[in-house]
């Protein structure tokens, strides 16, 4: 499977869905140019269509934050946090169990913007960073890894 970064998407439990307003719920949300489709993958773990806007028509890419979801499945802490770093965006994935607490994108300038909200989400769920692990992937230079490894008690790699 192909990913690309984006921001635009959002995930709307199956009771509040309806098949074809796709475009009109991920509209009220974001911005939408012309070219971009919206389109609507099913994610029954969590009871809910992950609603996507894309560039690429259908090309079978989907947003790396639905790649996080996926990945969530294969974490075996309790407290699950995942993340991907990319040029200007940092993705944020949190579940308790099987729980899905956050999945949310942030444009970012540099790295202590990418930590800054990584912290804020872990605040928001009440997850202590010197008790969590963190799965990432991306792009993160040495000296930022290092950084990271201050803070969290564990930090895996991961491909997407």
């Amino acid at each position: 499977m192909d990913f690309f970064d984006t921001e635009k998407y959002t995930l709307i439990p199956y009771e509040f869905h309806s098949t074809g307003k796709e475009r009109e719920i991920l509209s009220s949300i974001f911005d939408l140019t012309e070219e971009e489709d919206v389109r609507a993958i099913d994610v029954p773990d969590y009871g809910a269509a992950f609603l996507f806007a894309s560039i690429d028509g259908d090309d079978g890419s989907v947003p790396s934050a639905f790649g996080l979801l996926e990945k969530m499945e294969s974490i075996t802490e309790t407290h699950k946090i995942s993340v991907r770093f990319s040029d200007g965006l940092v993705t944020v994935c949190l579940t308790d169990r099987d729980h899905l607490l956050l999945l949310c994108s942030y444009r970012v300038m540099n790295f202590t913007d990418a930590l800054y909200y990584i912290f804020l989400a872990m605040r928001d769920v009440k997850f202590e960073p010197d008790h969590s692990a963190l799965y990432w992937c991306g792009s993160v230079s040495d000296e930022n890894l290092t950084t990271m490894k201050r803070y969290f008690e564990k930090i895996v790699e991961f491909e997407l």
